[in-house]
């Protein structure tokens, strides 16, 4: 049972290192994991282990709520543009008609 729950964390793990090197170098985070874990209790000796990858989540979560906060404000900042206006064909009159 150990060894799953191991197993779990240490996937949990990779991907928080990765989403941090990403958040760091200003990247784009990699797509969100989607971790099994076991159906039965984590074992008392990983508690330590489980709550120090939560923190870190909540630091990227936090990292990466600053810096959709920072892209809202610049592109609420930005001056509203307008589509350009459609050029004028005229009209086509078939005088055949």
């Amino acid at each position: 049972m150990t060894k799953t729950w191991h197993e779990a964390l240490d996937a949990t793990e990779f991907h928080l290192v990765l989403t941090q090197a990403a958040l760091a170098a200003g990247n784009q985070p990699p797509p969100p994991l989607d971790p099994v874990f076991p159906n039965v209790p984590l074992p008392a000796e990983l508690a330590g282990r489980a709550r120090a990858l939560l923190e870190l989540t909540h630091e990227l979560e936090s990292i990466a709520t600053g810096r959709l906060e920072r892209l809202r404000a610049a592109i609420n900042g930005m001056p509203a543009r307008r589509a350009p206006a459609r050029p004028r064909t005229g009209t086509f009159v078939d005088i055949g008609a």
